[in-house]
């Protein structure tokens, strides 16, 4: 039970840390963590993408269904590589999707809350809803870019909370007595 205990404690101690260390680096280096970021992901789906090139070649071989794999795994390497070239440009893409996403919740909430909710004691709840989401949609659509750089700052900032909690609890773990 002592040794699950301390293996558990140096579980946590280490996301602890690597928590601590990701969080930092999301507050202090925002742009540059958050581009770095998007481009070891573009390489995964290139890496990705490769492997399922490969993998439709060998079904190709053995008459088996290959369209799907090979045509997704094309797609992969291509976002893969836009990603890579165009850092920024893909950023701001993917958070034009999301803004846009959002008005459209937005203005679905605003309508079912004009049209259904009547004098219900929630409507205000609603209706507050729905503008907060239509405003973040809009300020997302302002400034994509910037927009997502402040996001990933208020994920380093809840990174740094969780990790300095696990640093914590790794620290005041004890095993438990037994009685017998």
């Amino acid at each position: 039970m002592e040794s699950k205990v301390k293996s558990y404690r140096s579980i946590l101690l280490i996301n602890g840390i690597i928590a601590l260390i990701f969080g930092l680096f999301a507050v202090f280096a925002t742009e540059t963590t958050l581009l770095t970021v998007a481009k070891y992901f573009g390489l995964v789906l290139m890496i990705g993408g490769g492997i399922g090139i490969f993998g439709g070649t060998q079904n190709r071989k053995t008459n088996k269904n290959y369209m799907v794999t090979f045509i997704t795994a094309i797609i992969s390497v291509i976002a893969g590589l836009f990603i890579l070239v165009f850092t920024q440009k893909s950023f701001e893409i993917f958070v034009i999707i999301i803004g846009i996403w959002a008005l459209v919740l937005a203005l679905s909430q605003l309508w079912i809350t004009i049209k259904y909710a009547g004098n219900r004691q929630h409507k205000k709840v609603l209706l507050l809803n729905g503008i907060l989401t239509l405003v973040f949609g809009v300020i997302l659509l302002l400034n994509p870019f910037q927009s997502m750089v402040t996001l990933f700052a208020l994920v380093g900032v809840i990174a740094i909370i969780f990790g300095v909690v696990l640093i914590y609890v790794s620290n005041v773990l004890h095993p438990v007595k037994e009685n017998n």
